[in-house]
């Protein structure tokens, strides 16, 4: 459709997929003098409609995937892990020398 041009209300609703009354509530509200829906809007007041319905989002920059590939490392053995192992105090006993009974 030519900038410039009008459409009709009807049409406008069946575009943004809208009842009728609907889509004339919205265009009163944009300023437009309208009382059944086949009067005709301009092409301005109709898109700014068509956005509040289907808004227009910017063209996104297209993300690039970007592939890292790992250098081989070389492979190490794997750490000894010390294991916490409980430690017992070491205790000090002494000796006493065992007396053997006399033999008579």
């Amino acid at each position: 459709m030519a900038i410039g041009k009008s459409i009709r209300i009807y049409d406008l609703a069946r575009e943004v997929k809208q009842d009728t009354k609907r889509v004339m509530e919205d265009l009163r509200r944009e300023g437009a003098d309208v009382s059944v829906a086949s009067n005709s809007v301009s092409y301005d007041i109709a898109e700014k409609v068509r956005n509040k319905y289907f808004p227009k989002t910017e063209a996104a920059p297209k993300r690039a995937i970007k592939v890292i590939k790992a250098a081989k490392a070389v492979e190490e053995p794997p750490a000894e892990v010390e294991t916490a192992t409980p430690v017992e105090p070491e205790i000090a006993v002494e000796a006493k020398p065992v007396e053997k009974p006399a033999e008579n």
